[in-house]
């Protein structure tokens, strides 16, 4: 049997005591950060932005660093959701250029996603983002004054249809009449069918101005935002149909957990095609 451990009485308060200034100065820290990123908001909707400026000059990397992590965390922290403005964007920009930060060091993709809401925002304002750039060729020829807005890779493709077993069961019951020999009662049970989307392919898909374009394993294909009737949202991904009568529901989806803001790839998709009606 592994004996109860023991503590030494003073050896003991002195641990509590360091549990107790580590839970202040955590205390401190965070108290200072949300005055920080209070400050930092009120520069934002300011006006004297030359003395902000000046302002963002004077704090040592440390300090620089936690202020850079609570101001992008305001806005696309897990659960905390806030589309930042130009200005809020622009104090991101300066906070990196002054000290030299690596933005992708910040936990819990939140710097992907602050890019994301920048996205969001850009399309809501009527702008056409180009924030995206492609190391290397994407494999899709884009047609004249098309433009890649974002790159989602390991995406499910799902397709809505009935799927049937191959098996055939039996209804009723059985009954032995002789050792070997069985009689049903009852009635044949048709092959079981359900409908739903099933996963179909995984690969690429890139969002355009224009179109979806995927490439998977198996499929490849380009669909016009003018042939979408509609888009519904799913929390990393989309579901959409096209105009025509006899086609069904398809999807593309993300597994979760990625740098990807939930609800993102619907908002991107649903806010370019309309725009894509607007311009038609």
């Amino acid at each position: 049997m592994r004996p109860w451990r023991t503590f030494h009485p003073e050896c003991l308060q002195k641990q509590e005591a360091e549990q107790r200034e580590a839970a202040e100065r955590e205390r401190e820290e965070l108290s200072q950060l949300n005055e920080v990123v209070a400050s930092l908001a009120a520069l934002a909707s300011g006006t004297d932005e030359i003395e902000g400026a000046e302002m963002l000059k004077h704090f040592d990397p440390q300090q620089a660093w936690k202020m850079f992590q609570g101001w992008i965390a305001s806005f696309a922290a897990p659960g905390y959701v806030k589309v930042p403005e130009d200005r809020d964007e622009e104090i991101a920009g300066e906070l990196i250029r002054n000290y030299n930060l690596d933005a992708n060091r910040l936990p819990n993709h939140l710097w992907s996603r602050f890019g994301q809401l920048c996205v969001l925002r850009d399309l809501a304002d009527g702008k056409m983002t180009d924030r995206v750039k492609i190391n290397g060729e994407l494999p899709f020829l884009l047609e004249p004054n098309e433009k890649t807005v974002w790159v989602f890779t390991g995406t499910e493709y799902l397709e809505d249809k009935v799927v049937r077993r191959s098996s055939r069961s039996y209804g009723g019951v059985s009954m032995r009449v002789v050792p070997g020999l069985y009689v049903h009662s009852g009635q044949g049970v048709a092959p079981a069918a359900s409908e739903g989307f099933v996963p179909i392919d995984k690969g690429m898909l890139v969002v355009t101005n224009k179109a979806l374009l995927f490439r998977g394993d198996h499929k490849a294909f380009r669909i016009a935002y003018k042939t979408l009737a509609e888009v519904e949202r799913v929390d990393y991904g989309f579901m959409a149909a096209k105009k025509t009568q006899s086609s069904r529901k398809f999807g593309f989806e993300l597994p979760s957990g990625t740098d990807i803001l939930p609800g993102f790839p619907h908002g991107l998709v649903s806010t370019l095609a309309r725009l894509d009606a607007q311009n038609k």
